[in-house]
């Protein structure tokens, strides 16, 4: 079953083809569309053009490894400036950085994608992006307030 995202479709599991802004996948038994913009903004400015945007999106939760794989592959065709990336997840700047992460669009916080030795708080940094030298697919902590290109989330129509 092919799902449908601002009139494009990712085909499907074990597709190597992904369209150049937008693809669905299937979490369980919904369908959630995601879509990367490379206008260069702050984390809360993100999300809030997510949720604008795209009808109570939000910035992009990650809970599988085949998740990261396919955004991390999706990214690395679309991504053209080679920047890293704004995903959903932040902490609130008073709590313990190892353990109290938390998505913007309230899925349980249960897998992560670290590089080694993050995240590290160096410099207030609350809020998370994928990078490109992994391949998209590892995480690190940045600074909210930097500008940079964002991957929303919604569910599918």
């Amino acid at each position: 079953m092919e799902e449908r995202c601002s009139g494009q479709s990712y085909p499907g599991p074990g597709q190597v083809s992904l369209p150049f802004r937008s693809y669905s996948y299937r979490e369980g038994v919904r369908w959630y569309c995601f879509e990367i913009n490379t206008d260069l903004v702050t984390f809360d400015e993100a999300e809030a053009l997510c949720q604008v945007n795209r009808n109570g999106g939000h910035l992009a939760s990650i809970r599988s490894e085949t998740l990261v794989r396919r955004i991390g592959a999706y990214l690395s065709q679309a991504n053209m400036d080679e920047n890293s990336v704004w995903i959903g997840l932040q902490r609130t700047p008073t709590v313990n950085m190892q353990r109290d992460w938390r998505w913007t669009d309230g899925t349980p916080f249960g897998y992560s994608n670290w590089l080694g030795g993050k995240p590290s708080n160096v410099g207030g940094k609350h809020c998370v992006v994928l990078t490109p030298g992994s391949g998209y697919k590892s995480w690190d902590d940045a600074t909210c307030s930097l500008t940079k290109p964002f991957l929303c989330k919604w569910r599918a129509s």
